[in-house]
């Protein structure tokens, strides 16, 4: 017997590949939405269609507030305007700092902070900005949801071809979502750790600066899963792949050489 959280995930799957194909007239050759680049490669790796379509929903799944999520959507939404387009943030709690933003890459002549006082404004000003075709990422913090709720947010960016940035507790992820992909970071600790496109910092037991492990939880139409660690550079805003020396061809050898 199927659960019925697992029946209403099915049924919101189907849901939405109609939809999809009921609104193929918008979309580029071949049905497919547009892909763009998260700016980072490593993350864009793990992402089954090289990146995020545009018009859909992606949560951020973290154990706490501070865990990463916050910064690696802010670094992403930085990448998805960085041509064109606004941003919008949804700040009822005013925790949101735009000189910090501003050093993650976000254009601030056009961003727009939103600070509704009630759950119920946040939900109808994330959807019309979400419906917004000005609008190139929403990004916003949402406990519990509900389906219809949820539903209206998907049908809204989808609309809009406008990207929601969700970040969420993880104790939500059991919950039926309406989100094309849900991403679960933490944070990373590492020893004597490498970066991929950068000098080694082997011999450090903790990697420096801010580190995070993303796993690829769920993927709509997809069964595959993977994760990735990743460093934020301090001095530069660039995020790069990290990897353990323990996992690098010829450093075992040299490492059994020393203890012998």
């Amino acid at each position: 017997m199927l659960r019925d959280d697992t029946r209403l995930q099915r049924a919101q799957d189907l849901a939405l590949r109609m939809r999809q194909l009921e609104t193929s007239s918008g979309k580029t050759a071949g049905g497919d939405l547009k892909v763009t680049s998260t700016g980072i490669p490593a993350l864009d790796k793990l992402m089954p269609s090289g990146g995020i379509r545009s018009g859909t929903l992606i949560e951020w799944l973290s154990p706490a507030t501070g865990s990463g999520a916050g910064t690696l959507s802010i670094l992403v939404a930085a990448e998805l305007m960085r041509t064109s387009g606004q941003l919008v943030v949804m700040d009822p709690q005013r925790q949101w700092y735009g000189p910090a933003l501003e050093g993650m890459g976000v254009d601030l002549t056009r961003t727009l902070f939103v600070r509704p006082q009630t759950r119920q404004k946040v939900l109808w000003a994330t959807e019309q900005a979400l419906r917004c075709a000005a609008v190139k990422a929403v990004v916003c913090a949402f406990d519990s949801l509900e389906d219809k709720a949820y539903r209206r947010l998907q049908l809204a960016a989808e609309a809009g071809e406008t990207i929601g940035l969700f970040l969420r507790h993880q104790r939500f992820y059991k919950q039926p979502s309406w989100a094309e992909l849900r991403l679960g970071v933490k944070p990373y600790v590492g020893v004597k750790p490498r970066i991929h496109g950068a000098a080694s910092t082997a011999g450090s037991a903790i990697l420096p600066g801010r580190s995070w492990q993303v796993h690829l939880l769920y993927a709509r139409g997809h069964f595959r899963a993977g994760s990735v660690k990743l460093q934020l550079d301090e001095q530069t805003g660039k995020v790069s792949e990290i990897s353990d020396v323990s996992r690098i061809p010829g450093r075992q050898a040299s490492d059994r050489a020393k203890r012998s």
